[in-house]
């Protein structure tokens, strides 16, 4: 199927947002016409309007959509997605995202790819080296490809197929209220008020449905001051692809696969079939299932035996497993004998040595004290 994914900016109160975000969709590249979107929110004001009436699109049709009475972020976001079902897919783009001059290339070589896969939902443009469930730093194994296949929701500049997010919307009428908990998704996601992507990411974590990642990113973003954000933040910014390139696209099952909570799945099997025993991934420390299991690796500190460690100098950390790496940053637990306490008092310090490159003591010392009180 050929596909050519309508552009839908989501708008609301900042103009300098979409400014910049609508100067960096002209400046891209497009192998023919490309339809835009841009959909306002009510807001109480028009100079977002009026800027995006006045935009020039020098791609095709513009079409600039705004509502009588606020729509509020979830339910203004969802219907952006729609548009995927009446143009096959869609690009949504909220306005402090800014992409890289050759994400229209990359979306469109991903969807021919991916079109016979019904496992894959979306396709992302942002690359995460982040995660923001554990505020710990995150870097995917590479297996040669330019793509990872996540469970996890890039809201942050993505492309969804169309056929697919009609499945997402039939369960989501009937599942738009409170979810009920799984262990394939991390407890935060279930606090978030008014947010769409607790019931898009949760849809993902519980069916057969997968987003496609570049390691490199196609999108970054400002995290402008806004709904969910009471001050701007450069914490999520991401170097952009400034240069065309040869796609080099894999079968989803031969890529590299990581859980919403960070952990390579294929890591899983790989100690399973080396431990005969049932394993729990849990790098991070965020699941709440791994008493299921007989053995727990992790970098978090348990109530439970330590039967055997990896250290933490390779990266990414499954790298260290994958090579016999000796240390004690990577902790094997067993799940059936419980400790009164979890005594580790070093592993911390790895943990941010590990992942903080050479910050020197006293850079670590000025940076404490600036939070703490000069900021």
């Amino acid at each position: 199927m050929k596909y050519n994914p309508v552009i839908v900016v989501v708008g609301y109160n900042r103009v300098k947002s979409i400014e910049r975000l609508l100067t960096s969709l002209n400046n891209a590249f497009y192998p023919e016409e490309v339809p835009l979107i841009i959909s306002i929110d009510n807001s109480g004001t028009d100079e977002v309007e009026k800027y995006a009436n006045d935009f020039v699109w020098k791609y095709g049709e513009k079409k600039v959509r705004t509502f009588e009475e606020n729509q509020g972020l979830k339910k203004h976001v969802i219907s952006c997605f729609d548009y995927s079902m009446e143009y096959d897919a869609a690009i949504v783009l909220e306005d402090d995202i800014v992409v890289s001059p050759f994400f229209y290339d990359y979306v469109c070589e991903c969807l021919r790819f991916y079109d016979n896969d019904p496992r894959v939902m979306s396709i992302a443009l942002y690359s995460p080296k982040w995660n923001g469930f554990a505020n710990r730093s995150f870097e995917p194994v590479s297996t040669g490809y330019d793509v990872y296949a996540s469970k996890k929701n890039e809201s942050w500049g993505e492309c969804v197929i169309g056929s697919r997010w009609k499945n997402f919307k039939e369960w989501y009428q009937t599942n738009n209220g409170e979810l009920e908990p799984s262990d394939e998704v991390p407890s935060v996601i279930y606090s978030w008020k008014n947010s769409w992507c607790k019931y898009f990411n949760h849809f993902i974590d519980t069916h057969d449905y997968w987003v496609i990642t570049p390691y490199i990113s196609l999108s970054t973003n400002f995290n402008d001051a806004g709904t969910h954000m009471v001050l701007n933040s450069n914490s999520f910014q991401q170097p952009l692809l400034y240069g065309n390139k040869k796609w080099s696209l894999g079968n989803l099952d031969d890529l590299a696969q990581y859980d919403d909570f960070g952990d390579n799945i294929k890591l899983q099997k790989y100690l399973e079939d080396k431990l005969n025993k049932k394993v729990c991934v849990d790098f991070y420390g965020l699941k709440n299932s791994r008493e299921k299991y007989d053995i727990c690796i992790s970098s978090a500190i348990l109530p439970y035996e330590v039967v055997e460690s990896y250290g933490l100098e390779m990266k990414p950390y499954e790298l260290n497993i994958y090579n016999n790496v000796h240390g004690e940053g990577i902790l094997l637990y067993d799940m059936k004998k419980k400790l009164k306490k979890a005594k580790n008092r070093e592993q911390h310090y790895r943990i941010i040595k590990y992942e903080v490159c050479d910050m020197q003591p006293i850079d670590a010392l000025f940076y404490y004290l600036y939070e703490k009180f000069i900021k």
